[in-house]
């Protein structure tokens, strides 16, 4: 017959468990030396590819998420069996995009 025991010694292992890490974060600064002390020097520049991607980012951060108008209007037009697909544009986009996903432009 198994005993549950909740809370017997757990604030003794986690002392335990603390100074233990503590020992173990002093020894990584001592191992870590020169190298890891930054200098004056140190700088941080983007390529021209990772500042397009911030401008990129941000632009679509201020982008709605949906174009309700088109949505609506898209629902009225099924709603009226008005809306017509084009299956040559359709295959047109599909094409558009997988040449983009491979880094192809037409």
């Amino acid at each position: 017959m198994p005993i549950e025991i909740n809370g017997l010694n757990s604030q003794r292992t986690q002392q335990g468990t603390t100074r233990q890490l503590r020992k173990n974060d002093r020894a990584d600064a001592n191992d870590a030396g020169p190298a890891a002390t930054p200098t004056a020097t140190d700088a941080v520049t983007l390529t021209d590819t990772a500042a397009r991607l911030r401008e990129i980012e941000q632009d679509l951060a201020s982008q709605p998420v949906v174009d309700t108008e088109r949505v609506q209007a898209v629902e009225t037009s099924i709603r009226n069996g008005e809306y017509r697909v084009e299956p040559e544009r359709v295959a047109d986009k599909i094409i558009e995009l997988e040449d983009a996903m491979d880094g192809r432009k037409r």
